[in-house]
């Protein structure tokens, strides 16, 4: 019987990696509904398509409610590098969006990004989710992304851009995906599982598919 080969996926982030939602009349008690749930099954369903029965794709939420960068960082030795990942989805930032410029968000993702290979894991990029109202704050998100999707290009880092798969074309969140204006609804922690499946995990299982089948 051949063994399986496990892949353990590390999620790290903040509020919106745990998947927060607000209440509403249709969902009156606060849940918790991490994309990494949603994640897991899309995985599954496409692994099957590609034959890859003895893959066994593991992934773990370490988001953490009202978390920075700054916190990311200091999670990866205490909660992260234990674990052994081979890949790390690193989505961050919104939370020092009105205390720290996009740049130095940007050191501090570095940080993590380099932390991840460090302990033996790749690190998978996000970009950010957008706000439900124009101005300002849309504005330092599409450059705090565009810094993002930069370095990343430049550095060989795959990036899920959520910002582009969740928002309208103005940039705004779209009201299908927004439960208060910042964190998402189910349907918006399915469309960022969904995008970084295709943006990222695609490519990843058919590398897999070529070297086990």
């Amino acid at each position: 019987m051949e063994a399986y080969v496990k892949v353990t996926v590390v999620a790290i982030g903040d509020s919106l990696t745990r998947g927060f939602t607000r209440p509403s009349q249709y969902n009156p008690y606060m849940h918790s509904l991490p994309y990494t749930s949603y994640l897991d099954n899309v995985i599954i369903t496409e692994q099957a398509k590609k034959g890859l029965d003895r893959l066994d794709v593991v992934l773990i939420n370490k988001g953490m409610n009202g978390d920075n960068t700054r916190g990311m960082l200091m999670r990866m030795d205490s909660e992260v590098a234990e674990l052994k990942p081979d890949y790390v989805i690193i989505w961050g930032g919104i939370n020092g969006m009105s205390s720290r410029t996009p740049e130095e968000t940007l050191e501090s993702l570095i940080k993590i990004y380099d932390k991840t290979e460090e302990i033996g894991a790749k690190p998978i990029a996000c970009t950010l989710t957008s706000i439900d109202r124009p101005g300002r704050g849309i504005d330092r998100i599409t450059y705090m992304n565009e810094l993002i999707m930069d370095y990343c290009t430049k550095r060989g880092i795959p990036v899920a851009d959520l910002f582009k798969a969740t928002s309208y074309e103005n940039g705004v969140l779209r009201v299908e995906y927004s439960s208060d204006g910042l964190h998402l609804t189910a349907g918006g922690y399915m469309k960022v599982a969904e995008t970084i499946y295709w943006d990222v995990f695609d490519a990843i299982l058919d590398e897999y598919a070529a070297n086990l089948l």
